[in-house]
């Protein structure tokens, strides 16, 4: 695991793409890797000294799975409040299809490669952010659209 800043951490070895940040409040996760990561979030949860019951938050950054695929798992374990936009917030909840990241469009012979991984299960979000404005999240955190690797990605600032 590597520290970022102060309370702010790159939670897992491996292809997982998950942020923790230990708050005041508690710890919110950014993303939560692909399915079945969640023993690896949790272990990096515990180097800092916290348990899975004082995650808080899940925020979700944008609507590929290697971003919320362990979200469902996540939230069924801590009972946190899951946040995403409000264009992925279906995405999340399984009502609408998982875009496939941009660099597929350069690589379309990989496009067959990216369904053989394990789906993303469905999931509830508690609160979908408009992409107009800035809201708060958690006490720590307050979510800002910034736009680029997809056209609705949000990211949370301290």
């Amino acid at each position: 695991m590597e520290r970022v800043s102060d309370g702010v951490y790159r939670s897992v070895a491996g292809y997982v793409n998950a942020e923790i940040v230990d708050g005041d409040e508690g710890v919110t996760l950014i993303d939560t890797g692909t399915p079945r990561k969640l023993p690896r979030i949790n272990r990096a949860v515990a180097q800092i000294g916290r348990s899975s019951d004082q995650v808080k938050a899940i925020v979700i950054t944008h609507g590929h799975a290697d971003h919320y695929g362990s979200a469902a798992a996540a939230k069924a374990e801590s009972g946190a409040r899951l946040i995403a936009s409000t264009v992925d917030a279906p995405v999340i909840r399984g009502d609408v299809a998982s875009q496939l990241p941009p660099f597929m469009e350069k690589y379309p012979f990989l496009k067959p490669l990216a369904r053989l991984g394990p789906a993303a299960d469905r999931v509830a979000v508690d609160l979908a952010v408009p992409g107009d404005q800035t809201l708060d999240l958690v006490p720590d955190l307050s979510a800002i659209q910034t736009p680029g690797h997809t056209d609705r990605h949000m990211s949370p600032a301290a």
